[in-house]
């Protein structure tokens, strides 16, 4: 999954430089794109630990 949104970032940065958006209006996207993939790489590390948890649980069952 983190491999899919770092091509994304890729797409999306090759995107807006053909797009010609202004160095100002890059930075800002990035920015917003960065905080998202954070936010996303947070949440999928909580569900491989919750999986984990549950796991244990099935397997102590």
């Amino acid at each position: 999954m983190l491999r899919a949104v770092e091509e994304l970032n890729t797409t999306f940065e090759d995107g807006l430089k053909s797009a010609n958006a202004s160095p100002r209006e890059f930075e800002a996207l990035h920015r917003a794109f960065n905080r998202f993939a954070t936010d996303l790489e947070k949440r999928l590390t909580a569900l491989e630990r919750q999986q984990a948890e549950l796991r244990q649980l099935l397997e102590a069952g």
